[in-house]
């Protein structure tokens, strides 16, 4: 047997489909149409792939599931009135070499195709509908809560705009890096420029000139980082940092103190967010309830897939 299935019936005598859940079937052709969606260079050894066609076959039964669910619900017109359902010709994309086996004509196989696309635009479409019937503000309040709660994860740290000069330890002494401190002075940035140039062990310098950019204080590591972001004044800062391996002179640019995101400028993003996982969970909830009946298997279509499809592997699409 090609697959296994763990609430199975085997029957037999049913012709057309191949599996059965209630009154939900999988025609023969829709697992054509599935198959025949594969990219040609990918189908060679497919069918072998048990596991893997199992989850294809559950797969093309949830599609027709769902779809069973919205014509029994009266939802169809309301899904294809909220999301754009379009009809697709297929003509063009059909591989001739892999339905000429099947058996079919161009326009027998365009008309499963169109088919089996509408239901599946039908499944994503219901899960925009669900979405889009939730309330906003109901979807608003339950924000407001969540950033309440996480106010923690909106607090920006704080961050700073640096240029940096890094002297190697074996080849200057901090005698040396004190004098071109005192070369450099309080606050001319021009002389600071001209010293990172001449003299910065960063490999970078040769492009950014000792301009490190803007950086937040919890990504600026070790005690270096941590003395950097104590400083509070803006220009050349006075003192000489270092470390194991470098001296390092430092250039205050801007500081952007720790401050906390408004709400406002988070709210449409947590409330999509909510939307989008209440949305998930109905979606999931109908799934449960439509899908938990025992599966028919038609033992006699079953048994021709391997045959079915296993010569019909590398095709080029006509």
């Amino acid at each position: 047997m090609i697959f296994k299935l763990i609430t199975m019936m085997l029957v037999s005598g049913f012709d057309g489909f191949l599996l059965k859940q209630d009154t939900t079937t999988i025609e023969l052709s829709e697992v054509d149409a599935f198959v025949h969606s594969i990219p040609s260079e990918f189908r060679e050894g497919y069918i072998a792939k048990a596991s893997q066609f199992e989850k294809d076959i559950y797969t093309v039964l949830n599609v027709n599931l769902v779809f069973d669910y919205l014509e029994k619900s009266d939802l169809l017109t309301q899904v294809a009135a909220d999301q754009s359902i379009v009809e697709n010709d297929f003509k063009d994309k059909i591989d001739q070499n892999f339905i000429d086996k099947l058996g079919y004509t161009v326009d027998e196989f365009n008309q499963i195709l169109k088919a089996f696309d509408r239901k599946k635009q039908y499944v994503v479409g219901f899960q925009h509908y669900i979405y889009n019937q939730i309330d906003d503000a109901a979807a608003d309040e339950l924000a407001e809560e969540y950033y309440k709660v996480n106010r923690v994860k909106y607090i920006k740290p704080k961050s700073m705009d640096l240029s940096q000069i890094s002297f190697s330890k074996e080849k200057f002494s901090k005698e040396k890096v004190t004098e071109i401190l005192n070369y450099i002075g309080t606050d001319s940035k021009e002389r600071f420029t001209e010293m990172a140039v001449a003299h910065s062990s960063d490999p970078s310098v040769k492009s950014n000139k000792g301009e490190l950019g803007t950086y937040k204080e919890n990504l600026y590591k070790g005690h270096v980082g941590k003395e950097i972001f104590m400083i509070d004044e803006l220009g050349m800062h006075s003192h000489i940092l270092q470390d194991k391996e470098n001296y390092y002179l430092v250039y205050i640019n801007g500081i952007n103190p720790q401050d906390t995101i408004p709400f406002d400028d988070v709210k449409v993003e947590l409330r999509d967010s909510i939307k989008q996982n209440m949305a998930d969970k109905k979606f999931n909830n109908i799934m449960s309830s439509i899908s938990n009946k025992e599966i028919e298997v038609n033992i006699e279509q079953l048994a021709t897939i391997t045959e079915r499809y296993l010569d019909n592997t590398i095709n080029d699409t006509q």
